[in-house]
C-alpha cells in the first residue's frame, strides 16, 4: 500500500496495535480505550514514548481520512 509509507513511526505503531488487537478479538471492531491500551504497550517495546490520547485520536483520523481504516463513534446516544 503506497499510503503505508507517508505514515510516521507511530503511526505505524497504532495501526500494528490494530492489528494485533483485531487478530487477538477476532473480532470485526475494537474499542477506543482498548487500542490504545495496546498501542501504549507497543510503542514501549519499540522504546518510544507513547503520545497522548488526543494525538492517538489524530493518529486514528488520518488514517480512516487515507482509507486505510474505517471508524464509528459509539457511547450514549450514538
Amino acid at each position: 500500500m503506497d499510503s503505508l509509507s507517508y505514515l510516521d513511526l507511530h503511526q505505524l505503531i497504532l495501526l500494528k496495535a490494530l492489528i494485533r488487537v483485531l487478530n487477538k478479538s477476532k473480532a470485526d471492531e475494537v474499542t477506543m480505550g482498548t487500542l490504545e491500551e495496546e498501542y501504549i504497550s507497543l510503542a514501549r517495546e519499540f522504546n518510544e514514548e507513547p503520545r497522548r490520547h488526543t494525538q492517538v485520536y489524530e493518529y486514528l483520523r488520518k488514517l480512516k481520512v487515507i482509507g486505510i481504516i474505517n471508524t464509528r463513534q459509539s457511547g450514549k446516544g450514538m
